[in-house]
């Protein structure tokens, strides 16, 4: 006799959640992981510029793989607060509006040095437009509802400084 597996299995709990969601709602519940994250940033910023010319090429190598990643995090976290802060609707509409405006801009920023690198074109020209993404998404951030600030800004900051970062000769 075969026993059907969909039946017999446990039933998930309701408060389920992906495993990004949970690491994101992690940075609402301790804000002090917030002040860990954005340290880290700016140290690794601090390795990976001018001022690590004297540290190991591996320590700069890491800090700058960290800054990218944590780009990219920060956007994701920026994503999923946005769709929480439209679920609730407790918001003010303008407020609203532009953390979605941060949003995408912060996401245009990070995408467009890859962009760029895969499809050969100028980063020079397209390089301001990257820095022009990057500052809208900080200027949003100093606008936007109070959970959205931190990712907002500080993923500006971090895509600001990678644009700087990048040796023209690299893309």
């Amino acid at each position: 006799m075969v026993r059907n597996m969909r039946n017999s299995s446990a039933p998930e709990p309701s408060n389920w959640q992906p495993s990004w969601k949970r690491l994101a709602d992690a940075f609402d519940e301790r804000p002090g992981l917030s002040w860990l994250l954005g340290t880290l940033a700016l140290v690794s910023l601090g390795a990976s510029s001018g001022l690590g010319k004297r540290l190991p090429m591996a320590v700069q190598n890491l800090a700058f793989t960290f800054l990218v990643a944590n780009a990219g995090f920060l956007a994701l976290m920026a994503w999923v607060r946005l769709t929480q802060l439209w679920k609730a609707g407790d918001a003010p509409a303008w407020r609203s509006w532009i953390s979605a405006l941060g949003c995408v801009a912060l996401s245009f920023a990070i995408a467009l040095p890859f962009v760029v690198m895969f499809s050969m074109l100028s980063w020079t020209r397209w390089g301001i437009a990257c820095l022009g993404a990057s500052v809208t998404a900080l200027v949003c951030g100093v606008f936007a509802q109070k959970t959205m600030r931190f990712p907002l800004l500080l993923g500006g900051i971090s895509v600001a400084s990678l644009v700087f970062l990048i040796p023209v000769s690299v893309l």
